[in-house]
């Protein structure tokens, strides 16, 4: 009987699948009263190897060839290890079963939102069970390192990979595996160096079907779709690609070098190279492609991937109806139908939008499944069309399947958390910890979410816990990189409760923790590198934080650097140490540092903005005695000036019309030189080439800025209004209507002190009115600590412009403590100019503009100077001091040839006009106004 299953087996494995039914249904035929106990499993195994073979009912199939494995392998547990047990065993029978599975899969790892196949669970388990009995079996380690990577747990499959390698350094199945993970994770580079290791082991397998797959994406990652496409095209002509093999392919791990190609291998030649042609526009070539391999792989369990691939191909084409409709062909017993039942859930939120479909494909996998797979992505499903509370629901549900799992509760305090019901947040915290007391992870989730609550002494003692906990043995790499975040996160304890040297210390203490995690993991997998990498530049950025705030700026660049130094991928550190070079005025090393990260990334927008800054700061001032002698050429040196910031800002929205934040400085930069009309042609590219740009903020937010400058300020305050709604924008254009209903007011109260009026004279009620609206919308807006300085200095503002004098007093006590923690800050120290001349102390407000004057020019703040410099200019005409006066002005006309206060600078100059008459015939020219009507009251 024994020799019986052998030959059936075998016709089976060689494709006689016509005389292994024939003969297996002689046996049925004969009766199995003669079977015993142990040949029952074979049976099984033989008509589960049939069902799948012809294609009928994989699932049952699967089911057969599962148990029959299963049962072998348990009843040999009584079974004293030895020849006759291995016999018995037969792992290559487990292996070559595993293997067909995992072929069967296709070779891409499922999606995040795509449930896991049944087949990769039956996989884990067989190879699993196998493991138990032979510990040191590469082959058996190599599928499971498949397995892992198929249903998308890439970082385990890594170790896996990687222990293989230890053992067996010139395994050359174990580094292509790790070529084509790496690829998925896109990590390129660490996927040819994998390949190169893999091809430098043999050349011979340059000549196989799954070089020519990785190679070919790693061609397509490099945007060389042309030189990828004939890659393939060669490929296709490979031995064994284009036709069913005759043989089962000799196994040799997962991939089968010199033999015939793996089913699995030849599929994705076939979709790749269709893929590949559809990059490149070769839509027809691409279509036929895809019905060659839906010929040659008719009746097997890879066509459902062939079908899934004709209907990505038919919304290329954009035929979102003919997609879905092909999905629906795919069998429910085939096992790919979760992943079409996921692409159907995509199409139909993505192209449809409709979220009720969407949902409804995961809706109707959890009931039909009812398991904690299905719920937890029926969960995540309602969390992507933003229904938190039904999202809630499912993964509860899909908790009560598997209680202690802590990654769950995770999940589903993270929805309660967006819900804001942080007391249940918490409570499903603590009931998961208590389930897994050794979960570090899940610790870190309660305690940030207690730092969220500022509940500093609950956050503290959870930290504690974990930091304070005895090890068992050597801590693993995982354990000190835990201490070091939970370390980062006790510094927050203490940040947020002002105790600035404790903080320091914990951070200090996690990045030593952290370096030495860096340490042991240097030469290990990339990935797994550089995430350490970014975690220790993470602390030494918190640190330059730190020092920064303290006005330690050496040690806060040195911190930067360090960064720098620690992670070169580190883009925010970079920008972070190129701004602070530029606060510091050291502009030609800001640029060195601003030029190497563009060399490195050219496509940085971040880096490419704050280089416009850093060119728009080349301004050498300096005081000039010849006043009718310079004002023409003031003004050329202004447009030299910036005219490489506005070339870079140009080039960048060529490239990305709809780029805001650009767009926001190009039309501060335009205003600068006088150009301010320019902005409305850059306006309207933006709208013709966003979609839906007419609702989007950024653009509200520049169209009111742009309206600002042209003095439309109905129409500015209106779209900045619109701009607000958003949260990326709403600080800013917060605050810039606010010092829209501010200016004015600011003006007349100069105008009172000039004028001699006292501080207790009432404004005029609609400046009260506008002064009340700006006060309204500083205390309803949300600022970020970028914007956390003005915010105070504006609501100073606001506070003396109500005219009375107690409101005067507190403004300028604000203002005082804000000036000794910010002493170069030049908002705050005009503010405080102008509040001491509110308070008629024209000295103390003099030495405060004196100051600024000193204070390095920062492009972001040029309003601020311009202010103050007009200011100062203003206090010394007072005084009679005319030389001194003329100095500020020409800084103002070097800094801005659109001045918006031209006024107050006709004003100023009309003080000085015994002296400097033919400057002010040509300013008078320069800002195209005519003097004939004016006098110094109406002009203020």
């Amino acid at each position: 009987m024994e020799a019986m299953y052998g030959s059936i087996e075998c016709d089976l494995l060689v494709g006689k699948v016509r005389d292994a039914a024939s003969q297996l249904e002689f046996l049925k035929e004969v009766g199995s009263a003669g079977v015993g106990s142990l040949q029952a499993p074979d049976l099984l195994y033989l008509q589960g190897l049939l069902a799948w073979k012809q294609g009928r009912d994989l699932a049952q199939a699967a089911t057969m060839l599962d148990q029959a494995l299963h049962t072998r392998i348990e009843g040999l547990l009584e079974v004293a290890p030895g020849p006759s047990f291995f016999t018995r065993l037969n792992p290559s029978r487990v292996l070559g079963v595993v293997w067909l599975f995992l072929g069967a899969l296709g070779g891409t790892p499922k999606a995040a939102d795509e449930p896991a196949s049944p087949l990769l669970t039956k996989c884990e388990r067989l190879l699993q069970a196998l493991l138990k009995h032979c510990p040191g079996m590469a082959q058996a380690h190599l599928l499971l390192a498949e397995s892992h990577h198929l249903g998308g747990n890439s970082p385990v499959a890594l170790r896996k990979v990687a222990d293989v390698l230890h053992r067996a350094p010139d395994n050359i199945s174990a580094h292509m595996l790790l070529t084509r993970i790496y690829l998925h994770q896109g990590n390129s580079s660490a996927a040819q160096e994998a390949l190169d290791q893999a091809v430098g082991i043999s050349f011979g397998i340059r000549e196989s079907a799954a070089y020519a797959s990785v190679k070919a994406q790693l061609l397509l990652a490099e945007g060389s779709s042309e030189e990828a496409e004939r890659l393939l095209q060669a490929a296709m002509n490979m031995p064994g690609v284009k036709r069913q093999p005759t043989s089962q392919p000799r196994q040799k791990g997962i991939s089968r070098w010199g033999a015939e190609p793996s089913v699995s291998e030849r599929l994705a030649v076939y979709l790749l190279l269709a893929h590949t042609l559809t990059e490149v526009a070769k839509i027809p070539e691409a279509t036929k492609v895809i019905e060659d391999a839906a010929r040659e792989f008719q009746g097997g369990p890879e066509q459902a991937l062939v079908t899934i691939a004709k209907s990505q191909l038919a919304l290329k084409r954009g035929d979102v109806d003919t997609a879905l409709a092909l999905l629906r062909t795919i069998d429910r017993q085939s096992p790919h139908f979760l992943k079409a039942l996921t692409a159907t859930a995509s199409i139909q939120l993505e192209h449809k939008r409709d979220p009720a479909a969407y949902v409804h494909c995961y809706s109707q996998l959890a009931e039909e499944h009812a398991d904690y797979e299905s719920y937890r992505l029926l969960g995540a499903a309602f969390m992507r069309i933003q229904e938190p509370e039904k999202a809630i629901k499912a993964l509860e549900a899909a908790l009560e399947r598997q209680p202690k799992d802590g990654d769950l509760a995770a999940q589903i305090g993270a929805a309660l958390m967006s819900t804001h019901q942080y007391r249940r947040a918490l409570d499903y915290y603590h009931k998961a910890v208590r389930n897994s007391p050794a979960n570090r992870p899940l610790q870190l989730h309660l305690a940030r979410l207690l730092l969220r609550l500022k509940s500093w002494d609950s956050a503290e003692k959870v930290l504690r816990s974990i930091l304070e906990r005895p090890e068992e043995g050597p801590g693993s790499i995982e354990k000190q990189a835990a201490n070091a975040k939970a370390l980062s996160m006790l510094a927050q304890v203490y940040k947020g409760r002002g105790n600035q040297a404790e903080y320091e210390t914990c951070l200090k203490q996690a990045q030593g923790i952290q370096g030495g995690v860096l340490e042991s993991v240097r030469g290990d997998h990339p990935e797994l590198v550089a995430a350490h990498k970014q975690a220790a530049a993470e602390l030494q950025m918190e640190l330059a934080h730190l020092y920064s705030s303290q006005h330690k700026t050496d040690q806060a660049v040195e911190a930067y650097e360090g960064a720098v130094r620690v992670d070169g991928a580190h883009h925010a550190a970079a920008l972070a140490l190129a701004k602070l070079h530029l606060d510091k005025g050291e502009e030609e090393a800001g640029r060195a540092v601003c030029a190497q990260l563009l060399t490195a990334h050219p496509e940085n927008v971040e880096a490419q903005l704050l280089m416009v800054q850093l060119l728009s700061t080349q301004i050498e001032w300096s005081p000039l005695t010849m006043i009718q002698t310079v004002v023409q050429p003031v003004l050329l040196v202004v447009q030299e000036q910036y005219s490489d910031a506005l070339q870079q800002l140009e080039q960048l929205l060529q490239r990305q019309p709809g780029n805001y934040t650009a767009l926001a400085q190009l039309l501060t930069l335009l205003r600068r030189v006088g150009r301010v009309e320019e902005g409305a042609a850059y306006l309207h590219t933006a709208q013709d080439h966003v979609s839906r740009a007419a609702g989007t903020a950024g653009l509200h937010y520049c169209q009111g800025l742009h309206q600002r400058h042209s003095s439309q300020h109905k129409a500015a305050l209106k779209a900045f209004n619109l701009a607000r709604k958003d949260s990326h924008w709403e600080a800013q254009a917060t605050l810039q209507m606010v010092e829209m209903y501010l200016h004015p007011e600011i003006e007349v109260m100069w105008a009172q002190a000039e004028q001699g009026l006292g501080l207790d004279q009432q404004p005029l009620q609609a400046n009260l009115e506008a002064v009340a609206a700006a006060q309204k919308l500083l205390d309803d807006v949300h600022v970020t600590d970028n914007f956390a300085v003005q915010h105070k200095v504006l609501s100073c503002y606001a506070q003396m412009a109500c005219g009375q004098e107690e409101s005067i007093e507190e403004a300028l006590k604000q203002l005082l403590e804000l000036a000794g923690q910010h002493r170069e800050s030049v908002p705050v120290l005009l503010a405080l100019a102008s509040g001491f001349m509110l308070k008629k102390q024209t000295p103390k407000a003099r030495n405060q503009l004196k100051h600024i004057q000193k204070i390095c020019y920062v492009a972001d703040e040029a309003d601020q100077y311009e202010r103050a410099w007009l200011l100062l200019a203003d206090i010394y005409i007072q005084s009679g001091k005319f030389d001194l006066a003329q100095v500020g002005l020409l800084l103002i006309m070097q800094s801005n040839h659109c001045v918006t206060d031209s006024s107050l600078i006709l004003a100023a100059f009309a003080q000085c006009k015994r002296i400097c008459e033919s400057c002010l015939e040509a300013l008078l020219v320069w800002t195209g106004m005519e003097w004939s009507g004016l006098s110094r009251k109406a002009a203020v």
